[in-house]
């Protein structure tokens, strides 16, 4: 008797491994017609089963999975399946390992050990059965995954009813168009650019960059580019932000943001032989497989055209640059400049008991060692609403200076805490001509920013408010938050009359 024969007779326990018998059938809308169940995981709806049109394979079935990969394969047989179950020690692995990288993979399995009760089922099926582990269970599940024909899968009357957009997409793929206004779609009567290819190349900012074509269209030029995001960062950085963004502080989140590798803040800016073309609209969005959040179809579809690697983590950016001549020019020369913005590194936090007080701190990016003296150190009080009998609020000014300066845009302080109503306060007219001004901004829900002004002297002096409060007198904890440019901008030769002068 074959060892699935078996299991399907007697249902031997797999629960060291997470897998329960549960029920022999599935009402799921996406388990395929002629299915055996093998188990359950108790998570998700997930279970395996074999297909009887399908031979010996085994398949794992995710209701909570995309169109067309709610089943997929994990092993060749039944005898295969629960080799690697020997291997990994439990069932998460076959079910999540082909959305990982090997580095992935490998640190799941460091931080997640085999148990007790997972061992001595290793100890059964090897002596019993004369079982031994998969060699090498991550590359075998990743082979079985990528080589599938998923076109095979019979799955249910009405299943693929249940996802009409994707199953159309699926038969019917879209005719490639770009248009200046950028989106899927033209607007009114906008015809699609002509495609100029370009196929260039490059390092900058950490990544490899990719500029497939550029797209000749009566308003303007539109270009895609691609940034490669390093896997292995990227994936450190998901790993630490899962759990840092449920159990996290404020202050630990907005910090840890701060470092996605998956965001980049750059300006793009084009000269078109010779004339500069400031940069129109843009749009864009990053893609990372088995992260939903991260996906837009619009980049899945551009990824396809070019025929890029869609298993790598990707930038995706489209801009437009309308023509610095009033009629679409005859393209001879095509330069890029890609300008990245200065990054935002968290800095010490500090508190202030009056004027006069100095804080001494080190710049975190030059290292620069600089002091802050306070120069006024104020309570405000606030009547918010019209009504005679309205509630005060409270925030606290303080205005300082810097030595060594720092500019607004190297430099931000801001309050820690949200203010109890309404927006934040914020000073604007630090450094103005006039003595002293604050004026209240907003509507009809009172005011969303007081704007100070401070007398103009040497040194500059800068000037920042704490959240509203519903009590005077508040200590307040201040962040220091800087700016500063990191990365050298990049001139990029796309198209030249001369070709040897092409980047």
């Amino acid at each position: 008797m074959k060892l699935y024969e078996q299991y399907i007779k007697d249902r031997f326990d797999l629960s060291a491994f997470g897998i329960e018998k549960g029920e022999r059938r599935s009402d799921y809308f996406c388990t395929p017609k002629g299915a055996k169940i093998l188990g359950w995981t108790g998570v998700d709806g997930i279970h395996y089963c074999v297909i009887g049109s399908l031979g010996e394979t085994v398949f794992a079935i995710q209701p909570m999975g995309d169109y067309g990969r709610h089943v997929f394969p994990v092993a060749k047989s039944f005898d295969d399946f629960l080799r690697l179950l020997m291997a990994c020690g439990h069932e998460a692995y076959l079910e999540q390992a082909h959305a990982w990288t090997r580095e992935r993979y490998d640190a799941y399995a460091a931080e997640n050990p085999i148990s007790d009760e997972a061992g001595e089922g290793i100890r059964y099926f090897r002596e019993q059965y004369r079982l031994t582990p998969m060699p090498d269970p991550y590359e075998y599940l990743k082979a079985i995954y990528e080589g599938f024909d998923y076109g095979s899968i019979p799955y249910k009357a009405g299943y693929h009813e249940m996802f009409p957009d994707e199953a159309y997409a699926a038969k019917a793929p879209k005719e490639w168009r770009v248009y200046f206004s950028l989106g899927g779609k033209g607007v009114g009567s906008e015809r699609a650019g002509a495609e100029i290819p370009i196929g260039a190349s490059f390092f900058w900012n950490g990544c490899e960059w990719y500029i497939p074509s550029a797209y000749s269209c009566a308003k303007g030029l539109v270009l895609d580019l691609f940034a490669e995001v390093n896997k292995e960062a990227a994936d450190r950085f998901f790993d630490t932000w899962d759990w840092i963004r449920e159990y996290g502080s404020p202050e630990e989140i907005e910090a840890w943001q701060a470092k996605d590798p998956m965001t980049m803040d750059f300006e793009v800016s084009a000269t078109v032989n010779g004339r500069p073309m400031a940069q129109g609209a843009a749009l864009g969005a990053t893609h990372v497989r088995g992260r939903n959040e991260h996906q837009w179809e619009l980049a899945d579809e551009a990824i396809a055209h070019y025929g890029i690697d869609a298993e790598k983590y990707l930038i995706w950016r489209r801009v437009s640059f309308p023509w610095a001549t009033k009629a679409k020019p005859a393209i001879k020369s095509l330069c890029l400049r890609l300008v990245s913005r200065p990054s935002a590194v968290y800095g010490m936090r500090f508190c202030v008991q009056g004027s006069g007080e100095e804080i001494v701190f080190t710049h975190p990016i030059t290292g620069k060692e600089h002091r802050l003296t306070v120069c006024t150190y104020e309570d405000h009080e606030l009547r918010w609403g019209n009504a005679p009998t309205a509630s005060p609020v409270y925030f606290t000014e303080m205005n300082y200076t810097l030595s060594p300066e720092l500019s607004g845009h190297q430099l931000q302080i801001s309050d820690r805490e949200k203010s109890v109503v309404g927006g934040h306060p914020t000073p604007d007219k630090a450094g103005s001509d006039f003595e002293s001004a604050i004026a209240v901004i907003g509507g009809a829900d009172g005011p969303t920013a007081v704007c100070v002004g401070a007398k103009q002297g040497t040194p500059e002096i800068h000037a920042v408010c704490s959240s509203l409060r519903s009590s005077q007198h508040t200590q307040i904890t201040w962040q220091m938050i800087f700016r500063e440019k990191t990365t050298e901008d990049l001139h990029v030769m796309l198209i030249s009359e001369n070709p040897a002068v092409r980047s």
